[in-house]
């Protein structure tokens, strides 16, 4: 049986709803069950038109920098769910990648309904960071400090595995006593 790989992604959108928004930014990193690195692709959409964005959003992105990079951007959606899948059989990760982040089930969705090429080269299975999050400060006491990330998903992406590594290691197994 060959080793788990995992698909670590982060997905800025124009809003919380996948019927109504669209996928602005998207990273992902893929590494092995032991957190290698594997590779990393990041991409922005060409986007000039904002309107479905709600001001909260519109503020967030333009002061983060997205909006401009969107309207400098000539890839397509399309474009970029070609380039991943791509990137995913060129690195040969073997059965399907389990995709893994912060809240990732939102991301999951995001690419369910937009990118369902990609969507189906994905297990069904995810590794959501924020689900360990919050057993460890309701079960646990864990005082958790608070996400100050840019929404920006290259950094993001990065961040969520640190955080992940993090809570690997307060949730340290002995595998012969389990």
């Amino acid at each position: 049986m060959s080793e788990q790989k995992f698909l670590w992604t982060d997905l800025e959108t124009s809003g919380l709803d996948p019927d109504n928004h669209r996928i602005l930014e998207i990273a992902v990193v893929a590494t092995d069950n032991k957190l290698n690195i594997l590779g990393e692709y990041k991409a922005i959409v060409s986007c000039d038109d904002f309107s479905d964005m709600n001001d909260f959003v519109l503020d967030m992105h333009t002061k983060n920098g997205l909006i401009e990079e969107c309207k400098q951007s000539k890839l397509s959606l399309a474009q970029i769910e070609q380039h991943l899948i791509c990137f995913i059989e060129e690195l040969k990760l073997g059965e399907k990648p389990i995709i893994a982040g912060n809240s990732v089930h939102f991301d999951k969705t995001f690419i369910r309904k937009q990118m369902s090429a990609l969507d189906a080269l994905l297990h069904y299975r995810i590794l959501d960071v924020s689900t360990l999050k919050e057993m460890l400060r309701n079960f646990y006491d864990l005082k958790i400090p608070k996400d100050h990330g840019n929404h920006r998903a290259s950094q993001d992406v990065h961040a969520s595995m640190n955080e992940f590594i993090r809570y690997k290691s307060i949730l340290k197994i002995d595998m012969l006593g389990y």
